[in-house]
């Protein structure tokens, strides 16, 4: 599956992100927390909360991260490395009881099962995808093609044929696509 571009964003609250990230409710949080671990390491990061975005930063280690106070939202945008499995439960700390964690990058086997045993208070749902839609406006749905259909053919005018082939090659060869995992913090668990 091809990924999206790093291609970023300049508008609002999300400049200094890649495009994509419109499509993920960072508005929804009162605090929200972007982060893009490096290969080599350090990790970029991204804060921002209703006001917008109010900074940008690096830290040599995700032990570094600002995760004092809980946000309502934190993207990992992993693309760039690998997710290890100490950081389920340092992001769980980060995470505020009913927010939401967006796992995003290469859909790994098995990362649902291994997020739930490094972290009990956080809880994966089924994998999503962002994507771009047919008016080239990013979009985050399930990975289903059941959601495909609905998004493709409920919830949008109906495609030419011509049209829906430019579609159909455009979403497998133009890096319009990356999987995300959405993980939600349970309040009760530990």
């Amino acid at each position: 599956m091809s990924q999206p571009s790093g291609s970023q964003s300049n508008t609002g609250a999300f400049t200094g992100l890649p495009s994509w990230a419109v499509a993920l409710p960072l508005w929804a949080g009162a605090r929200w927390l972007w982060i893009a671990p490096m290969a080599a390491g350090e990790v970029r990061y991204y804060c921002g909360g209703s006001a917008g975005l109010h900074r940008s930063s690096r830290a040599p280690a995700m032990e570094q991260l600002p995760l004092a106070t809980a946000y309502s939202v934190v993207v990992l945008d992993h693309r760039s490395a690998t997710p290890q499995p100490s950081w389920w439960r340092l992001l769980a700390s980060g995470l505020e009881p009913g927010g939401v964690l967006f796992v995003c990058g290469a859909r790994t086997a098995g990362l649902p099962a291994r997020i739930r045993s490094a972290a009990p208070a956080l809880r994966p749902s089924e994998w999503h995808v962002i994507e771009r839609s047919q008016d080239a406006d990013w979009r985050l749905r399930p990975a289903t093609g059941a959601a495909l259909k609905l998004f493709d053919t409920a919830l949008q005018p109906p495609l030419s044929l011509g049209a829906r082939l430019d579609e159909i090659g455009r979403r497998w060869t133009q890096g319009g696509r990356l999987p995300c995992l959405p993980v939600w913090r349970d309040g009760e668990a530990q």
